[in-house]
Formats: C-alpha cells, structure tokens, sequence
C-alpha cells in the first residue's frame, strides 16, 4: 500500500516516553512535555515511566488540558497509560553478583534485569499495571521495582507489549550473541499474541544498528509488527547536556553502591543527544526505509481505549449497623423513602434532639431536616457513620475531643450526634459554610482529636483500619 509523506507522519506517535517519574533516569515535567507534543501536532503520546505509575494523573490532566501553560488555547490530545517495567529471572532473589567490566575489573551488582513496555489497552490491562507496580514495589524491590515472568503470565491479560530498548530482553540477546533469541520472541509471543511487538529505535549508536538489523529479520520470520520508537527522556535537543549531567549522579551512585547490573558507562549509554521528543518528520526519516513501524504506532493508539478518570468518586467506608426491630419499624412508618442507614443517622439525630430538649422547637427541627435532606441528596450517609463510630471509640479509650472544628461547628446533625458540642443556632452558625451541593463533592471534616493525645489516637486508628467493614452500636 502506497501512503502519502502526509498521511506517514499524521500516523506517528510516540509510545516510548519517560518523565521525572523514571527516577534518576529522565528530567520532562509531565505538563511541560505533554504541552510540547500538542505544540508539534501530535493527537496522541504514551507514558512509560521506569517501574512505577506515579506520573499518570499528571499526565492525563495534561493531555485533557485545553489550555497550555502559556494561557493558549489547544486541544486535547489522546493519552496512552503505560511503564517500562524491570523485568528479572526472580524477584525474590535479592543478592549481589559479581561481574567484570570491559577492563576486567571485578564489581559487585544486583542482578541482571531486562527491561519491557507494557501499555493498557483498556480497564483490565491498567488494573493489571497497577497490580504488577504494586507487587513490583512492595515484593520485588531491589535497588528498582521488578516484575518476574510469573508475574507477567498471571498479569498479562489487557495489555499490549514491545520488546523495548537495548536493554530490552532480545536486544540483549542479540548483542551478546546468544543462541536462545528466537525462544525469547516465540515466548512473548505466545503469551501476549497479537499484542506483542518488537521495537526499532535509532539514536545514532552502533549497538542499534547490530541489534535492530537482527530485530527487522526476526519480524519478518516471525511475522511480528515493528514498532518505531523513540526512548525519549528529555524534550528538547537541546536539554542532552542538562541529562548527561542529571544521569551522571545515578551512575556514580551505581559505582558506590552497585545499583546496576549495566557495564556500560554514561558515555555509551547515552553517547548521543538524540533521546529527546523528535517531531513526527524526523521520526519518519529516521524509518524510512522502514514506514510500517511507524504507521504500526497508529494501530497501537487505535487498539488502547483505556480513558484514565479524571474525576474520581468518593469512596466511604462500609460501615455495618444493627438493625433493631425499633428502628425497622419507626423507618417504616414515617419515612420509608429512607435506606437503613440513612433512617439510623436520623432516628439517632432526633433522639439527640430530644435529649437536649429541643424536640418541641420548630427552628431546630426544620435545620434538621434541612441539614438531613441535604447530606442525604449528596450520598454522605457512610461518611457521618463513619464519624459516628470513630468518636464512640474515642470516649470509649478516653481520647479528649474539643468541642469541634471548623466549619463542621455549623452543623445541626453533627451536633445532635454528639460528634460536636456546639449549638449552631445559638451562635448563628451556617451550615452552608460546611456543607452544600453548589460547592461539589468535595469536603472534608477533621474531628477535633486533642494533638496531645498521641497514644489514645493510635489505638483508635489501629482499631479502625483492618476493619474491611465496620460495625456501629450505639
């Protein structure tokens, strides 16, 4: 198929990308390389940061922005959710080895890792990013957080996967002439099908030409789709010398505390200022004797229909309640529109009313239907529960409280709770300050725990946390 120099460039994306996320390894602020991209024409760019996720959020509202930092006026452009992610025989081997440089001098390293793009093509592939950076982090941290094989089996389903940069699992093969390379291909390649492809890089070094050279021959035996990449971990061309300088602190720390399994030194490893964002055109001319990894990264962006949340709902903690025949039966016969809980919050609100004799004051009453509607409209009802059963465990330990905090003091149904001790209508305090729809879902009451109760408060958070739902009495 004949495309058209146009219709070539329209069809790149970048979809090997580092930001400030890759630890030590890249400088582009997430906003200020998104900003670039929209201002070189690209509808689409990936993240792949090192190891972990932490960069996402930044990068979404980024790409979703329609204004750039400048004020402009640009459009949104589509973003693609990735890492690059350590990937080792297994992660619970944690021990130094032994290896000789190219001078013969003996150094001792953590173990040798490869590394792999991995994108999400939908909900499940990011869930299962986020499965893998946890494990990564938290099982398989030494000196970076790594995946094994085992891993990736189990948490493969959802993604798309690329063979990555030299450091990548067959490039090294490759270059050290191995024997088992076409068995590593044939093994992503059962394992992710279709959505497995082999990366083709060129930032002018001589390892690249040796490897890639090998990589094309291999697509083609195996009929597996090249993809047209550019390790980017700067912005601009220009921003080369800032890295060299900001990389040389990781690889002395390497020297020092054998962080690196990699005999390469800074020079080799980024010998040439090349590993920037390149405009669609010099990645065209880059892989013109090559055009179909290039329009290759369009099918890729094609196949991720994975839309990151960018407004997230609020998510309470489950609470249980005991439901007496009492309370059944006084929901069912005057307001049993109600769910239970929201029938528990005001059987207990106006039972709080009535003990401080105020049942009789209609003032008080139509606050407190207002304050009820309003909290209940807005799906509040875990949340006060919440509240509920932490200051019972507080008086239960003795923990002192004051009165109250902030603007939750304007709060009726706090008050006849006995979450606060302030009588908002006696001192004519608003429940708009603390509460209201027109302000967004967004809010925050902190209950007014006494700092120099340290021990207490421990105890109180120790036994609220493992409870997965937690039960009230009152």
């Amino acid at each position: 198929m004949n495309y058209s120099p146009y219709e070539i460039k329209n069809d790149f994306t970048h979809l090997h990308v580092h930001t400030r996320f890759s630890i030590r390894d890249a400088i582009p602020n997430p906003k200020k390389l998104v900003d670039h991209a929209k201002k070189l024409g690209f509808d689409a760019l990936a993240i792949t940061d090192h190891g972990n996720m932490g960069g996402h959020h930044q990068f979404a509202v980024a790409a979703a922005a329609t204004r750039n930092s400048d004020g402009d006026e640009v459009n949104p452009i589509k973003s693609i959710f990735g890492i690059e992610a350590y990937l080792c025989n297994n992660i619970t081997v944690k021990e130094s080895i032994v290896i000789e440089d190219s001078m013969g001098n003996k150094k001792s390293r953590r173990p040798k890792h490869y590394h792999i793009v991995l994108l999400a093509k939908n909900e499940k592939g990011y869930e299962n990013l986020k499965a893998m950076s946890y494990i990564s982090a938290v099982d398989g941290f030494y000196y970076e957080p790594r995946i094994d094989w085992d891993i990736l089996q189990k948490y493969h389903e959802g993604l798309i996967c690329s063979s990555a940069c030299l450091a990548g699992e067959i490039a090294h093969s490759i270059l050290n002439t191995n024997n088992n390379t076409k068995d590593i291909i044939d093994k992503y390649k059962q394992l992710f099908k279709d959505d497995f492809y082999l990366e083709v890089q060129w930032h002018q070094m001589e390892e690249e030409t040796k490897a890639y050279s090998e990589i094309m021959n291999l697509s083609k035996e195996f009929n597996i789709p090249l993809l047209a990449t550019n390790d980017v971990h700067y912005i601009t061309q220009s921003d080369a010398v800032i890295h060299d300088q900001f990389v040389a602190m990781k690889f002395k720390r390497d020297e020092e505390q054998g962080g690196s399994s990699d005999t390469r030194n800074l020079s080799s490893a980024y010998k040439k200022p090349e590993f920037y964002l390149k405009t669609a055109d010099e990645m065209v001319n880059n892989f013109s004797d090559n055009i179909s990894a290039i329009i290759n990264t369009r099918e890729v962006v094609e196949k991720c229909e994975f839309n990151y949340p960018l407004e997230h709902p609020i998510i309470w903690p489950a609470c249980e309640i005991n439901i007496d025949n009492e309370l059944s039966e006084w929901r069912n016969k005057y307001f049993p529109e109600l769910s239970m809980k929201q029938a528990f919050l005001l059987y207990k609100s106006m039972g709080g009313l009535k003990k401080l004799g105020l049942s009789k004051n209609k003032d008080y009453i139509d606050r407190l239907k207002y304050e009820w509607n309003i909290i209940f409209d807005m799906g509040y009802e875990e949340y006060f529960i919440t509240q509920l059963m932490v200051v019972n465990i507080c008086n239960e330990k003795n923990v002192l409280m004051g009165p109250a905090r902030g603007s939750a003091a304007g709060s009726l149904a706090l008050y006849t709770l006995g979450i606060t001790k302030i009588d908002p209508l006696k001192f004519g305090l608003i429940f708009e300050r603390f509460l209201n729809p027109g302000r967004g879902i967004g809010f925050n009451h902190n209950l007014p725990i006494m700092e120099n109760n340290t021990k207490p408060k421990a105890d109180v958070v120790k036994t609220i946390q493992p409870m997965e739902t937690a039960k009230i009495e009152i």
